[in-house]
């Protein structure tokens, strides 16, 4: 595997770098949420084999313009996962329901991609409903 250093950083160290498919393999998880610091383009083309698997449902990518040190902008990281046949979605854990976007999520930073809305909607309503801070969700 390639190692990257960067030698910008004072105290700068070597880490080994592996594509989010050769990590899972042959598995496929249902979701994934990616938040690389910018990264994020680079750990999308890195996981086409994820991508395109119709088993894979759900992708949550943090897009809040950190690629930009990179040149890399959020609407192609958005351009890219459309073309995954993903859509971008709001959740709104008090409902318990996926709202559709037009586009990536700019009032936050995690956008929620569906593939397969049917198929989510059936996992959010057979979900047990939790308390947090005697709020239920």
């Amino acid at each position: 595997m390639d190692r990257i250093v960067d030698a910008s950083y004072k105290n700068s160290v070597s880490v080994q770098v592996k594509t989010i498919d050769t990590i899972l393999g042959t598995t496929v998880p249902l979701a994934l949420k990616i938040d690389v610091e910018g990264y994020e383009k680079y750990a999308l083309e890195g996981a086409t084999k994820l991508l395109s698997n119709p088993n894979f449902k759900v992708l949550i990518i943090e897009l809040n313009n950190s690629g930009k040190q990179y040149k890399v902008n959020d609407q192609d990281i958005y351009t890219t996962v459309l073309g995954f046949g993903f859509k971008p979605y709001h959740y709104d854990p008090k409902k318990r329901e996926l709202k559709a976007l037009n586009t990536y999520n700019i009032n936050q930073f995690n956008t929620i991609f569906v593939r397969d809305l049917e198929f989510v909607n059936s996992r959010v309503i057979a979900s047990s409903i939790i308390k947090i801070n005697n709020h239920y969700f």
